[in-house]
């Protein structure tokens, strides 16, 4: 009876009983979450102070740049050796989040603290967003549990008071995906336009996210040949999706063609990772993580056998170098790199190894997340499985953002921009298991 009583309970939070007033305490419900995660960000903050002095990534510092009249700069020594005073031309860091950012410096003065409270604003409209897309494949139910879960989302969380462009891609990702879910009903072109417009934002903020307009546009195809529609009907939203999110790139492929003198795509620290994550694939111990000092040290073995470089390599020169040297080393080891690629799931999901990568001990909260990441992809994989072609662009989407970084280099806060719909599955796995098992008590009753 106890828990026949916890499912009531759990019926009463996510839903109202009489239709009248559901809107109205749902949104009472969403607007707690709000506050609740304000407050969580703020004592984040509290707890790491630290950050208000010391940025681990140079987004702030190129946003800054830019609004000082010195352009979109900050070449950093630790990916290209041979930034100088003359070699500062950046595309290291995509152009949404450095934007955005340029415009908060510029109306605060510089300020961190309301880069924060942008970031924060962000998370919160995803705990609106994660509800919005559970609802429209799912219920209720399991939306008011994804958008309670995401409140308490720690790795999520921890990106409030860092500047990045992960939080805007997680934006741009839910939204996106939940006008998907919308057009995939009632076939509107404009929801097929936003759609696109949405993930666009996401692939401008997170350059992996490219591989979610491809999947999308593969699944629409497939779909629409499933369910015998007419050629045009799934083709061209299939198409004005890939389009409208890949168009978006173009002019920052054309600023880095003029500033660089290649139209690169994304960020110039492609071909860096490549190199810096896969070179140890030439030894046995390869297995782990590769932490910047030894990623620094690994560079600098490749610079010493490189005497044709001339040392005024710009980013995108170095790319190209890291690339082929990355490229080179993955071709002569290809069953070493498939099992690294692989392991890669562990850094990618759990954190496994990377506070090791870095000198750190992990701590409870670190152990607590990734408990919280097994038990969510479970529910996930439940939910998934019990709903195959209803929730493909949720699954399909978070397979796709998986196997680029499990390619290159892995880690959790690259997997947040696509959390909310692994959220989104789990609350629904959750739902699906807690039916589950009352029907079975009510069975044997």
């Amino acid at each position: 009876m106890h828990k026949l009583n916890w499912k009531r309970a759990l019926n009463a939070f996510a839903m109202d009983s009489m239709p009248e007033t559901a809107n109205k305490s749902i949104a009472h419900k969403l607007l707690l979450a709000s506050l609740a995660a304000l407050t969580l960000s703020a004592l984040m903050l509290a707890l790491h102070p630290e950050s208000l002095k010391m940025q681990r990534d140079n987004w702030w510092t190129i946003s800054v740049n830019l609004i000082d009249g010195q352009g979109y700069s900050d070449c950093t020594q630790a990916y290209f050796p041979f930034c100088g005073p003359l070699n500062q031309t950046t595309a290291s860091r995509e152009p949404a989040p450095v934007l955005l950012f340029a415009i908060i410096a510029r109306l605060s003065n510089k300020s961190l603290l309301a880069a924060f409270a942008a970031e924060t604003l962000l998370f919160i409209s995803v705990i609106w967003g994660v509800y919005l897309l559970t609802k429209q494949w799912a219920n209720s139910q399991s939306a008011i549990i994804a958008a309670g879960i995401w409140t308490v989302y720690i790795p999520a969380l921890r990106l409030t008071h860092e500047v990045a462009g992960d939080l805007l891609a997680t934006v741009g990702i839910t939204f996106g995906m939940y006008f998907v879910l919308r057009a995939r009903k009632n076939q509107r072109m404009s929801n097929w336009l936003i759609s696109g417009l949405w993930l666009g934002l996401g692939v401008m903020s997170r350059s992996a996210v490219l591989v979610i307009p491809l999947v999308i546009f593969v699944g629409l195809i497939l779909e629409g040949r499933k369910k015998n529609r007419g050629f045009l009907s799934y083709v061209f939203p299939a198409l004005t999706i890939l389009f409208l999110a890949m168009s978006m790139e173009l002019p920052w492929m054309v600023r880095n063609n003029i500033a660089l003198g290649r139209p690169i795509l994304g960020s110039s620290l492609t071909g860096y990772n490549i190199y810096r994550h896969n070179y140890m694939i030439e030894t046995d111990d390869y297995f782990r993580y590769v932490g910047a000092k030894e990623g620094s040290q690994a560079v600098k073995t490749l610079l010493s056998h490189r005497p044709d470089l001339s040392g005024k390599e710009n980013e995108a020169q170095m790319d190209l170098i890291y690339r082929e040297e990355g490229l080179k080393i993955i071709h002569s080891n290809p069953s070493r790199y498939i099992s690294l690629s692989l392991f890669r799931f562990l850094p990618l999901w759990l954190d496994w190894g990377i506070n090791a990568a870095y000198g750190k001990p992990n701590d409870i909260v670190d152990y607590i997340v990734m408990v919280l990441q097994v038990i969510l992809l479970i529910l996930a994989i439940k939910a998934a499985a019990r709903s195959l072609w209803i929730s493909w662009p949720l699954w399909l989407s978070v397979i796709a953002i998986s196997a680029a970084y499990l390619l290159i280099d892995s880690q959790l806060r690259y997997l947040v921009p696509v959390m909310p719909l692994v959220i989104s599955l789990s609350a629904n796995g959750l739902v699906r298991f807690l039916a589950e098992r009352n029907k079975r008590e009510v069975f044997f009753m």
